[in-house]
């Protein structure tokens, strides 16, 4: 019996031994796996492209006074303000779309022998002038000096940052020079003289 007794503590302890053991055996396998998955997943996320923060779209807000300064038309001068004035004085005005010129508005008076005539022009508004060709011609012997009157009530038409009686004394000033010009107020005046029996003004935006 004691021979018995011995030979079972000894497969006991054998067997606690070899249970020890293999639970180091599992406990080392997994410590080995961790740091390889681990690997395993850095690796993964270093192949990753990082995303790119998504930005919202910047909108362009458009400048009114970028637009204003880039006008092509005569700032607060209507076709009205000009055939209108011309209509109080006798005139009579036509005004017709032309074809390939865009809007006209023609006032004319024939006064003894003297021809004048007032067009205001628009090249796609027609509410809107562009430029103001004022002209005056008389026969001889007759003196178109006489008709400086009309030009300055011409140039003295109203528009954003005129200038009247500046631009009379201008006319005046400068009625028999050929080509004359001044800008007053982003509009540009120039006279033409190249005749003795007739007058032109232009005026028009000063780009």
């Amino acid at each position: 019996m004691k021979i018995n007794i011995t030979k079972n503590k000894t497969l006991m302890i054998v067997g606690a031994i070899a249970l020890v053991f293999i639970i180091w055996i599992v406990a080392d396998n997994s410590n080995n796996e961790t740091p390889a998955k681990n690997k395993a997943g850095s690796e993964k996320n270093s192949k990753e492209p990082a995303k790119k923060a998504k930005t919202e779209p910047v909108e362009k807000k458009s400048d009114p006074a970028a637009k204003s300064t880039n006008s092509k038309y005569i700032n607060g001068l209507l076709p009205s303000d000009v055939y209108g004035n011309m209509n109080s004085r006798g005139f009579k005005t036509e005004h017709t779309p032309v074809s390939g010129m865009g809007y006209l508005w023609i006032s004319k008076m024939s006064q003894a022998d003297f021809e004048y005539e007032v067009t205001a022009w628009s090249e796609d508004d027609d509410k809107k002038v562009q430029s103001i060709k004022a002209t005056a011609s008389c026969a001889s012997p007759n003196e178109i000096s006489t008709t400086v009157q009309f030009f300055q009530m011409v140039s003295t038409l109203p528009y954003d940052n005129s200038q009247p009686q500046r631009a009379a004394r201008w006319v005046l000033d400068n009625f028999e020079q050929n080509n004359a010009t001044i800008t007053i107020g982003g509009v540009r005046f120039t006279l033409f003289s190249n005749s003795e029996y007739s007058r032109m003004l232009l005026m028009e935006y000063a780009n």
